[in-house]
């Protein structure tokens, strides 16, 4: 009897991590992240900054990670960095 009732909270417990615990890791495989480099004074970029704010509004899986590279030497550092790894050294 007592092993009987072992066994299924043992399944219980089986079910419940199967049921919960994958569903977390799904999710998070299906965030989406957008590296966004951009000049405060250009007007492009502004209104690029704003329909990607429309994008997170939209889909919460989506995450602009922001770089401002006029202010920051460190952000320049990295957009010259990315620039060079896609083949454009210009």
């Amino acid at each position: 009897m007592k092993i009987r009732h072992g066994i299924k909270i043992l399944l219980v417990l089986m079910v419940a991590l199967f049921t919960f615990g994958f569903r977390n890791v799904v999710q998070a495989e299906n965030v989406v992240t957008v590296h966004f480099f951009y000049d405060e004074s250009c007007v492009h970029c502004h209104e690029e900054g704003l329909f990607l704010d429309d994008l997170e509004i939209k889909y919460s899986n989506l995450v602009v990670v922001r770089y401002e590279v006029t202010t920051s030497s460190e952000n320049n550092d990295l957009f010259n960095e990315v620039k060079s790894a896609f083949g454009d050294d210009s």
